[in-house]
């Protein structure tokens, strides 16, 4: 299992798109471009980010874009 300093590593040392899943109440869903500078100030203000499970399973595409999937099972 990640935990949220993996990802905040993974994010501070690529330079690509990252990608929510955002589900629908019909079911469907779609992914949505976010902002990258953004998402890692949100990480890092948790305490202690090595000690915590990141709740969501992350893919990280061929050409290098993450996916950052939020309707994963835990």
């Amino acid at each position: 299992m990640k935990t949220y300093k993996d990802i905040i590593d993974l994010l501070e040392n690529t330079t690509e798109l990252v990608y929510v899943s955002v589900y629908y109440p019909s079911g469907r869903y779609e992914w949505l471009p976010v902002d990258r500078i953004e998402y890692l100030r949100q990480l890092k203000m948790i305490d202690q980010p090595e000690n915590y499970p990141f709740p969501c399973f992350v893919s990280v595409d061929s050409d290098l874009e993450v996916f950052i999937h939020s309707k994963q099972e835990n």
